[in-house]
């Protein structure tokens, strides 16, 4: 009877274990894999950077002189342009969708973002102005998020039909970008830019397309390991000494992948005109238009050729990270910060493990790094 029990927990228990672990297992590791052929992505994946690209970009300079003119060299950090992607019809239509959402969708600024403003010399009338539509928890107060849903769990037929056949054509000329998991917009109605350099989550895949809804934009990228300037210096020196500016016309589309996606972040310098390349001759101001929306599409990203894409049940998980909450960035409240005393009670390590791995305590200083996963 031993005998028969054991031979019926292999069959029953043993051999489904070591099949379905054995497979999660190979699941993993080929998604692992997957993950650093995207961040360390070559020119399999992705056509090669041409005179056009370099059009559009623009290393900042570091002068205060206006009448400066000069174009440093630049090397293109993941920057694919793609001019005249929308016709002047299309790029209403998406406009027209998205203020059509702004009433059920468009959230305000949270504490964080407010106070980032400010300090680059937002009034509270632009910061009123400006909302974010957005599938995902960001660092906000109070969301309704959009209906599609994000990651693994995004659901493309409840995408709006003008923002899907937008995504259909960007299959159609950029192929094997991949499932889309993030859709983000953020717009103002009070004529001006004020856009924080960052990142987007690694939860969010491996590129994103962009477009400038209303009328033409600069946006900036800076390099992640060098430090920001503060306050009015970036309206003229931009952020960092690194910075690269691109120029996003109404009807182009631009896609951010490899250096510029994983080692850069994005943002705008602020102002009602923008300055390209911090140049400010004539030729290379850009005004700001009243109303504008700049719109994220975020993709998984490609496979080179040769190499297979795990089909188990959408895996992607293990590759990007788990799905931000709100408790991300939520600060701590004030009666369950730590005091000195209470250190002293409990000691260091009894207060890491019990208060911060099971309870998921967050201070500010997590809340704001814990944006990118």
């Amino acid at each position: 009877m031993g005998r028969a029990q054991g031979i019926h927990f292999v069959i029953g228990v043993a051999l489904p274990t070591c099949f379905i672990g054995g497979y999660y297992l190979q699941a993993f590791f080929r998604c692992r894999t997957w993950r650093e052929e995207l961040i360390n992505n070559d020119r399999q994946t992705h056509r090669d950077f041409n005179a056009t690209d370099s059009m559009f970009l623009r290393r900042v300079l570091q002068t205060t002189d206006a009448t400066s003119d000069a174009k440093p060299d630049i090397k293109n950090p993941g920057l694919r342009t793609s001019p005249d992607f929308l016709t002047d019809a299309e790029n209403d239509m998406l406009l027209s969708e998205i203020k059509a959402m702004l009433p059920k969708y468009g959230t305000r600024l949270g504490e964080k973002r407010r106070q980032q403003l400010e300090l680059l010399g937002a009034t509270p009338r632009d910061i009123e102005s400006i909302r974010i539509i957005s599938d995902r928890v960001d660092d906000f107060d109070l969301m309704t998020l959009a209906p599609w849903g994000c990651g693994d769990s995004l659901k493309e037929e409840r995408i709006p039909p003008v923002l899907r056949h937008l995504i259909r054509r960007i299959r159609a000329t950029h192929q094997n970008c991949g499932r889309v998991r993030h859709i983000s917009v953020e717009f103002t109605s009070a004529g001006c830019q004020y856009k924080v350099p960052s990142a987007p989550n690694r939860f969010d895949g491996m590129e994103y397309c962009m477009f400038s809804l209303g009328g033409d934009r600069v946006l900036t990228f800076s390099p992640r390991q060098q430090s920001l300037r503060t306050g009015p210096q970036v309206a003229k020196l931009s952020w960092t000494d690194f910075d690269t500016d691109v120029f996003l016309p109404r009807r182009n589309m631009v896609q951010v992948a490899n250096g510029a996606r994983h080692q850069h972040l994005m943002g705008a310098r602020p102002g009602t005109t923008q300055s390209f390349g911090g140049s400010h001759s004539a030729e290379n101001i850009v005004p700001m238009p009243k109303e504008h929306a700049l719109l994220q599409i975020h993709f998984e990203g490609p496979v080179a050729d040769g190499k297979v894409r795990s089909k188990f049940k959408r895996p992607e998980w293990i590759a990007f990270g788990r799905e931000p909450t709100q408790e991300d960035f939520a600060p701590w409240d004030a009666n369950e910060k730590p005091t000195e005393e209470d250190m002293r009670g409990t000691g260091l390590l009894n207060f890491f493990f019990f208060k911060w791995l099971l309870f998921g305590a967050r201070d500010k200083n997590m809340a704001q790094t814990g944006s990118a996963i």
